[in-house]
Order: structure tokens, then sequence, then C-alpha cells
């Protein structure tokens, strides 16, 4: 298991992975999603922005001192008005509420802030989804196609698996960087056009807690990298795609946080440690565990998990009819 021969596969397995178009197939609609979010924000800033001004004018019209309105604080209460769908609230101060959250979706907006807001929702429910599917359908694709026997006796078996895994891992983090430039660069362009409708230049948002860009960039690529990393294990051990698909879909969306140190709660920790959430993706409130039995259960397991799937694989027959 050569180094050299290990590269060999590894980019046959990135020129297969382009030929079968299944670059094009992740690539695309995780850019349209990252795009299509940024549109969803400056539409959501414009809306915002016309109803700010619209109770503006209702207080104007009322008589009402707008400086006076806008440098006093909103209150909230809940659980006094009943409507078909069960409590409602009284927000006093309709105009400072409306101010605030035009200014929040404005500062959503702004290009490095899209790319951190991007992260947070992306980071933890579209790029586990994409890259844990993605894992498994390259780690099984030689099942489907009936290639095992053959690579299997041109080169050795693990040499086989650790190119595919190193490719999937490449291209999960020429996937994040594409849609990370594409958030940027769509909201530069919407940011832009909402200036046209919106004096920006007038609106300062309170002073927020600085964001380590990188950090948080870190966190989602291991984030990313563990589901990858046990959706293309599921592929090799169960020598197909729908099953660790299923069983997938089935973890993430059916069932909660199995405990203390079940994996979305560990990652949940993660996540809340560098990211705020204040936009309209908001991460589930986890079990406080400290950061280093974190770090050291996450990495012992997929150790673990990577020693017993190399073996199994090893057992396995490579001959399929």
């Amino acid at each position: 298991m050569s180094i050299k021969n290990i590269y060999n596969i590894f980019k046959k397995e990135l020129a297969y992975q382009s030929y079968s178009k299944m670059l094009f197939i992740l690539f695309i609609p995780l850019l349209l999603i990252s795009s299509g979010y940024i549109y969803f924000q400056y539409k959501n800033t414009v809306s915002s922005y016309q109803l700010f001004k619209k109770t503006e004018a209702e207080y104007e019209s009322l008589g009402i001192d707008i400086k006076q309105a806008l440098g006093s604080p909103v209150k909230v209460k809940e659980g006094e008005l009943k409507s078909k769908d069960g409590d409602g609230e009284i927000v006093e101060n309709i105009l400072r509420y409306d101010y605030e959250q035009f200014v929040l979706s404005l500062h959503h907006l702004q290009p490095k802030q899209s790319v951190i807001i991007t992260m947070e929702w992306m980071g933890f429910i579209i790029f586990p989804l994409a890259f844990t599917l993605y894992a498994i359908y390259i780690s099984s694709y030689d099942m489907r196609f009936k290639t095992v026997k053959v690579k299997a006796v041109k080169h050795d078996w693990k040499s086989v698996l650790l190119a595919k895994q190193c490719s999937v891992y490449m291209v999960m983090l020429a996937a994040m960087a594409a849609v990370l430039c594409t958030a940027y660069m769509s909201s530069f362009i919407f940011y832009s056009l909402a200036s046209r409708v919106i004096p920006v230049d007038q609106f300062s948002i309170s002073a927020l807690p600085k964001a380590n860009i990188l950090l948080q960039f870190i966190v989602v690529l291991t984030v990313s990298f563990i589901f990858a990393t046990i959706g293309f294990y599921l592929g090799v051990l169960f020598r197909s795609f729908i099953t660790p698909a299923l069983l997938y879909i089935i973890y993430s969306l059916l069932v909660p946080a199995l405990g203390k140190f079940d994996l979305k709660n560990l990652l949940s920790n993660l996540g809340h440690a560098v990211f705020n959430f204040n936009g309209n993706f908001r991460l589930f409130t986890p079990v406080k565990v400290d950061m280093f039995p974190i770090i050291i259960i996450l990495a012992a397991s997929i150790g673990l998990l990577s020693a017993v799937t190399y073996y199994m694989a090893h057992r396995q027959s490579k001959y399929v009819v």
C-alpha cells in the first residue's frame, strides 16, 4: 500500500466522479441553495424596511415622537392574546421592534455576515446531509456496478478504499469553499441592490460579539468530516446505498438526541461554542459537555470505527456476481 499507488487511484476516483456527473449533481444544488437563501434574505430585508417605514409613518400621523420611540426599549408580553393557533404576543413600541428586525436583517445581508449565516445553517443541516449521502454512494458504487473484483485484482483493496475516502474529503472541501464563495458574492450583489432602495449608511446594528470566522469554518469542516466519514464507512459495511442512507435520514431527522454523549448533542456543543445562531436557524440547545471530552470522544469513535471498517472490508468477499 504505497503512497504513489494510492495517489494514482485517487486521481482515477476524482476523474470518475467528474465524468459520471456526480460532482455536478453535488455542487449545483448546494450552490443554488446557498444563493437562493441569500436572495430570500435580500427580499426579507427590503420587506422589513418597508414595514419599518410604514410603521414610522403611522407613528407620525398619530403625533408620536419618532426619536423617543426609537430610543425606548421593546417590551414583548407572551400569552396575553389568544388566537386560533394558541397564545400570541403583545409587542409594545412596535416601531422599535420593526426597526430592530430590519437592522438585524440588513446586518445578515452583509457579505461577511452572510458567510457566517451560511455556515450556521448549511453547516449543521445541508452539508451533513449532502456529504453523508455522497460518501455512501462513493464507497458503495463498485458493488452496484460490479467493479470490485476488477479493482481488487489490480490494487490492494485497502488502498482503493483509502483513495476513495480521500477523494470524498477533497470534494467535500472544494464544495464547501465553492458554497461559501458563492454566498459571499451573492450577498455582495444583493447588498448592493438593497442599498439602492435603502439608505444603508443611516442604520447601524448594536455591537455583536466578534466572530472568529476561521474557527467557525474549522468547526463546520469538522462536522462535515465526521458525517462524511460515517457515511463512507456505512457504505463500505452495508455494501449498498439505500440502507445506509435510510439509517442516516432516520437518525438525523426522526431520532432526538439520545443523551449527553449522543453525536448530535456533542456536535451541538461544538456549534454553540463558536456560533451565535442569531439568524433564522437555531441549533437546539445541547446538554453541556466540556470541550476536551468532546474532542476525545469524537476522535476515539472515528478511530475505532475506521479500524473496524477497514478490518471488515478486508474480510469481505471481493467476488460479486
